[in-house]
């Protein structure tokens, strides 16, 4: 994990924390003082701080999903990569591999024929 994803995980714990506490505040404490406009910017700015979690978890998903992703890819490359070198490096004494210049189809005797009959 880089130092990027570690901000980033925890500027969403804070967001959490701050968002959890406002609500907890709010509905236990002040649910008696909270009137007018005070009411709609308190729980107007509890909704930004749960929706700003919302945000850096949804970014951090996409960023993780594009890493996953992408080591997939990179895994797939160097997997046939070193296949398709195996297959073009020839083993020495391996039969049909073309490494003692005869094929395999050079050292299959050829199929006998029944004798024709006049």
């Amino acid at each position: 994990m880089s130092t990027q994803d570690a901000w980033r995980r925890w500027f969403g714990l804070l967001f959490l924390v701050i968002a959890g506490g406002m609500t907890t505040w709010g509905l236990l404490v002040l649910d008696a003082r909270l009137r007018g406009w005070w009411f709609v910017f308190y729980w107007t700015a509890c909704l930004v701080f749960v929706l700003l979690a919302m945000g850096v978890a949804i970014l951090d998903w996409l960023i993780m999903r594009r890493r996953g992703r992408d080591a997939r890819a990179n895994l797939a490359r160097e997997v046939f990569g070193k296949a398709r070198r195996t297959r073009r490096d020839p083993v020495p004494g391996d039969p049909g591999n073309g490494s003692d210049g005869a094929s395999r189809s050079a050292e299959r005797p050829a199929p006998k024929r029944p004798p024709e009959e006049d």
